[in-house]
């Protein structure tokens, strides 16, 4: 049996809303990717279980997170420290607090389970990760 390395589809990291491993099928997961509005879902199906994909998927948008968050703590507290320097307040609304808690939430959104009936038309065709 041979397999292919091909690149079919290549999406930033930040253009994916959803992913989603099969639970009918292990190997095999989905991702919703696109810009508002564009949104599109690719399936793919892998000659191997998938959930280790998947997790490190989870793991690299986990990362992601951390440093996008710690990068605007950093830029918030050069800010509150300019504030000081200019003798203003620097003050968070609730309403920023509470945007900031839902984007922590929301983070873990982006990972679930789906099901898709089998596609009797199209040949098996394994992919190598």
């Amino acid at each position: 049996m041979f397999f292919f390395q091909v690149i079919e589809h290549e999406h930033p990291v930040n253009k994916i809303s959803f992913i989603a491993r099969d639970v009918t099928d292990n190997r095999a997961f989905g991702y919703v990717c696109g810009g508002e509005g564009q949104h599109q879902f690719f399936a793919i199906k892998t000659g191997q279980q998938a959930e280790p994909l998947v997790v490190d998927l989870k793991d690299l948008f986990q990362v992601i997170y951390n440093v996008k968050k710690k990068e605007e703590e950093k830029k918030k507290a050069e800010e509150a420290n300019k504030a000081v320097e200019n003798g203003s307040e620097a003050l968070m609304t609730l309403d920023d607090q509470e945007n900031k808690l839902k984007l922590g939430v929301n983070q873990m959104d982006l990972f679930g389970d789906m099901s898709t009936p089998p596609d009797l038309n199209s040949p098996t065709v394994s992919a190598c990760f």
